[in-house]
């Protein structure tokens, strides 16, 4: 008589935990993901008017319902608004902590090839969102509305050379003329005699470790040469000749030209057969 074998139970091998104080690494990525989850409710939640209160002459219900088209079009505006600030905000600080802690070596060899590759943001598009989101997040929670990037954009020089409070009383006084726009901004901080110099703006356009954002820059050009090499073998060119002369001939050209400009700043130089390629 044959028993049945029990099934066997293979147990998972516990994972390491990083601590950081008494909150386990696990625990915080639990708790960001549900933090970032538990706001999507609530902005899904409809405010839809009532019909049982809705009374009076057909002109006063035609108001009533037309105040509420007239509020969910406010709503949605300043929700937007508001969203994309937070966003901003949220992506930028993490990616400022992700950059400056080199994390993005785990996986990437530069930050610019880790953002794009991850997150499909951009590199003139990251460093956008790097500068902008410390000054929004330092003054957002001064003011009821958020504060959008294009406003950043413009208080960023103010907060880097003269302060926080200095931003403050800009935006005070854009206020005081209406609604804060990107025009009363500027007209605000040249008012205060803020306004950076030119040779200012351009070194606040550049990221602000320069040496190692050129660095960054030789690695990703590396790392793009080298998928170029693995992808453009002789076999794809006559293929690809074949198929349309014209036209890859043209690339080819360009492909080459490309090669022999990134040799000569390297002080290097391309032969084909033994002969400098000009």
């Amino acid at each position: 008589m044959s028993t049945a074998k029990k099934p066997r139970v293979v147990r998972k091998p516990e994972l390491p935990t990083v601590t950081g104080g008494t909150i386990l690494v696990g625990d915080q990525i639990a708790e960001a993901a549900s933090t970032a989850a538990a706001l999507v409710p609530g902005a899904r939640q409809a405010r839809v008017v009532d019909p049982v209160t809705v009374t009076g002459t057909p002109a006063e219900q035609l108001r009533v319902y037309e105040a509420a088209i007239d509020a969910a079009a406010e709503t949605h505006r300043t929700s937007m608004a508001a969203a994309k600030a937070r966003v901003t905000v949220e992506i930028g600080m993490a990616l400022g902590e992700i950059r400056g802690r080199d994390l993005y070596k785990v996986t990437h060899g530069t930050f610019e090839s880790y953002v794009e590759q991850r997150f499909g943001i951009s590199r003139q598009r990251a460093y956008q969102i790097l500068e902008a989101a410390p000054v929004m997040f330092a003054l957002t929670k001064f003011f009821d509305t958020p504060i959008l990037e294009s406003h950043a954009k413009i208080l960023a020089p103010v907060v880097d050379h003269h302060g926080v409070e200095a931003a403050k009383a800009l935006i005070a006084t854009a206020q005081e003329s209406g609604k804060v726009t990107g025009a009363a901004l500027k007209e605000a901080r040249k008012a205060a005699g803020f306004s950076p110099a030119p040779e200012q703006a351009a070194v606040k356009a550049a990221p602000r470790d320069s040496r190692a954002s050129v660095f960054e820059r030789l690695q990703g050009a590396q790392e793009r040469l080298a998928r170029v090499r693995v992808t453009v073998t002789r076999t794809a060119v006559h293929e690809a000749t074949s198929t349309h002369a014209g036209h890859a001939a043209r690339l080819v050209q360009d492909l080459t030209a490309d090669v022999v400009a990134i040799a000569d700043v390297l002080g290097l130089t391309v032969t084909r057969d033994g002969k400098p390629i000009e």
